[in-house]
């Protein structure tokens, strides 16, 4: 095809008219290519027919031909730098203009790309686009501040922030306007919050303003910004603590007499805005180095995080002043917590000092009752915190973390033997049974709720795996705390196995992060020492290797094939895993119950009311429990497989069904260690019966005591109904004739 055919054709038909350039546009922008633009007669017409369209007094045809000037100068850099100088004297004075919001989005988006794809010509940028820039900045500053559209204002906020690092003496002159455009939008709003993309605009405009003083002078205008945002940030704060005790180093200032339905809401929206602004500062690009007051920053966070809803000033207090107070505290954690995090990432070795007082704080506050947003917050701030720093070598911080972090991700864990309590005195209501649960009843419950519903939930449980991963990590893990971490993380990879990903939540994304992370998690700990390398590897490579994650397989086979000899070092027993009853400690025992952790045959509280189900009419009796004859004739029921031994129950004076087939169970640790005694003596049982329940009884004791120690969350259980075999149906009779009997 003949160079330039294609815009002849363009010129010709689609580009005939202003209207028919208005109503071809998306068909004009979408065959542009290089090639069209390559030179050719047509090109100069084709500038024509731009300048043209900026000319027409139709807005339709301006707006079109701003499009068509801005595709052409994405396409061909050298037609940009031939026809900028007959577009910047048409498209400049737009700005300034009372012009639909359209056209002026699309001239800025023109100004914007000629300004900065030319860079690198010297001779361009002094003959064309430094003598628009400072009109083209003012006519922005306008706009923003006088223009009630968000979006616009957000647009021309960025235009103004790519244009200064280029271009940083010609906004010398401007500095004080564009610094006070900028603190307009970080000064807090009320009733509404200022919205987020123009504070995160505003936020970036002030932190590079500093630009402007040149490479001498940034320094100091970037530390004064740093430091006027700072005290902003304290005024704000003690503003909204005038009912608490304040500290006497710091005293609080006198609040003027303002509504605090106003003022306080108000100056939450300042400390969001200070948060924001020292995160770009912090972030920002500097020409020199600069001294960072890392100690003021500290401090500031460690008062937002510590703010405390308890504790009241002597005297006379307004109630609706102290309860909004009350109120927004959870905001300054949130606040605190994000400036925390970005000292973690861009200055973590100014965080030395403090460490101690951060993790303690951070672990303080996830102690507490909070809601899942809070929690959420709190977890990605320690998380980063771990990640970028070291950790501080104490011996309760890490099980301080670890106790608070585990709660959150035991919801995983699911009950595969869940069954509703059957009520003792049921003798009044023998009409009335509920219906039998059986292991693997749970697949079927429809009811069933989701892990994660939402996704504040399943960001808490991501991060609560991060931070455990650190925990793991630290050699001042008490051993206790490791091993239970361990289980419930073994418990969590063989769980996942059997969940299916919309049960975890509904994102199906959440899954496969979650799976990743806790394989990860399971491998590292696994290679860390020979036990748990012995104990662990085989569940954690056949759970591992059925998701086909081909770093962890790399991972294994690094790990069971090393290329370099072993580390000569004693085996770390503090961190081998306690895979058995019979290995776990009581402090560990202690420690799992409170995380409301049990095994399948413990006993268990009662399951949420969601999940059970629903209670039959029936005329059989309740069968009681099978019985048998002591020595001096007095009739007592055996003890149930427990953990704890069994007290003497009264005697049942109901015969037992005879279609019932008996069933009975001893104490596990009767058999085991013959220590504990009962209350009952050897029963007399026939020797026909005897013969049956001896092998019967060796074969649960068998089970019970080599039983694993894969965790269930701690939820109620009826062992007697569980274990109760089903009566024996008669196929000859017939329930109706007997209803019409009776």
């Amino acid at each position: 095809m003949e160079a330039g055919s294609q815009l002849k054709s363009v010129l010709n038909l689609q580009l005939a008219s202003d209207s028919s350039s208005v109503f071809h546009l998306p068909y004009v922008l979408s065959t542009l290519s290089k090639d069209s633009l390559s030179p050719s007669p047509h090109l100069a017409k084709w500038s024509a027919r731009i300048i043209s369209l900026l000319h027409s007094k139709d807005p339709g045809a301006r707006w079109a031909g701003l499009c068509i000037a801005h595709k052409s100068a994405l396409l061909s850099k050298s037609f940009m730098v031939e026809s900028a100088a007959s577009w910047l004297p048409i498209v400049v004075p737009m700005l300034s203009r009372a012009e639909p919001s359209p056209i002026l989005k699309a001239a800025i988006r023109l100004l914007i790309t000629v300004f900065t794809a030319a860079t690198e010509m010297s001779e361009f940028q002094r003959q064309v686009s430094l003598p628009h820039v400072p009109k083209f900045t003012s006519a922005l500053s306008n706009i923003a501040a006088s223009n009630e559209d968000i979006e616009l204002k957000v647009i021309c906020l960025n235009s103004v922030s790519c244009l200064i690092p280029n271009y940083p003496t010609a906004h010398r002159a401007t500095f004080a306007n564009l610094s006070g455009l900028a603190l307009g939008f970080l000064n807090g709003s009320h009733p509404r919050s200022t919205p987020a993309p123009l504070l995160k605009s505003a936020a970036q405009l002030y932190s590079i303003l500093h630009l402007t003083g040149g490479k001498v002078g940034a320094a100091n205008l970037w530390r004064k910004a740093l430091d006027d945002t700072l005290v902003f940030g304290w005024d704000a704060f003690f503003a909204v603590r005038t009912t608490f005790p304040g500290d006497a180093k710091s005293p609080a200032p006198r609040q003027e007499q303002n509504d605090s339905s106003i003022s306080v809401p108000l100056n939450v929206d300042r400390i969001r805005c200070c948060s924001t602004i020292i995160r770009d500062l912090l972030c920002t690009l500097t020409t020199r180095p600069v001294q960072v007051p890392s100690g003021l920053l500290i401090k500031y966070a460690i008062a937002l995080v510590g703010a405390s809803p308890d504790g009241q000033v002597e005297g006379f207090v307004d109630p609706a002043t102290r309860a909004m107070e009350i109120f927004i505290v959870p905001s300054l954690w949130k606040y605190g917590g994000e400036i925390i995090a970005t000292l973690a990432e861009n200055i973590p070795h100014c965080l030395e000092p403090a460490l101690a007082q951060l993790y303690t704080v951070l672990t303080h506050r996830l102690e507490q009752s909070l809601t899942q947003e809070q929690r959420a917050s709190v977890l990605d701030t320690l998380q980063q915190l771990l990640q970028a720093s070291r950790f501080i070598d104490s011996p309760i911080m890490p099980n301080r973390i670890m106790r608070a972090v585990l709660p959150s991700l035991t919801i995983v864990l699911s009950s595969s033997n869940v069954v509703d309590p059957s009520p003792e005195d049921n003798k009044g209501n023998k009409g009335k049974k509920k219906a039998k649960n059986y292991t693997g009843d749970e697949v079927f419950k429809v009811s069933r709720d989701v892990i994660c519903p939402t996704e504040v939930d399943a960001k808490v449980l991501l991060s609560a795996l991060q931070v455990v991963k650190y925990c793991l990590q630290n050699p001042n893990l008490s051993s206790t705390q490791s091993s239970l971490a361990s289980r419930i993380l073994l418990s969590i990879q063989l769980s996942l196995s059997q969940l299916s990903p919309s049960v975890l939540s509904p994102d199906p994304q959440v899954f496969c992060r979650v799976q990743q992370n806790v394989h990860a998690i399971c491998t590292g700990m696994a290679s860390t020492s020979t036990i748990s390398l012995q104990k662990a590897l085989p569940l954690i490579l056949k759970e591992s290797l059925k998701t086909g994650d081909t770093e962890l397989q790399s991972a294994f086979d690094l790990l069971i094939h090393p290329r370099l000899p072993p580390v000569v070092r004693p085996i770390p027993l503090i961190q081998s895993l306690t895979l058995f009853r019979v290995e776990e400690s009581e402090e560990e025992v202690a420690a799992r119950k409170q995380l409301h952790l049990e095994f399948g045959n413990e006993s268990l509280p009662a399951p949420n009311s969601r999940e059970q189900d629903t209670v039959m009419e029936d005329v059989v009796p309740p069968v009681s429990a099978p019985q048998v004859q002591q020595n001096g004739g007095e009739a007592v029921r055996l003890p149930f497989l427990s953990n704890q031994p069994a007290a003497p129950q009264p005697p049942q004076t109901q015969p037992p069904v005879q279609s019932a087939a008996p069933k009975f169970w001893r104490n596990e640790e009767q058999q085991q260690k013959q220590t504990i005694t009962p209350a009952v003596t050897q029963a007399a049982v026939p020797s026909s019966e005897k013969q049956e329940l001896e092998p019967n009884t060796s074969r649960q004791n068998a089970v019970a005591s080599g039983s694993s120690s894969f965790l269930i969350p701690h939820s109620n259980s009826d062992d007697e109904d569980q274990d109760e075999e089903m009566p024996t149906i008669d196929m000859a009779s017939d329930s109706e004739d007997e209803e019409d009997d009776e």
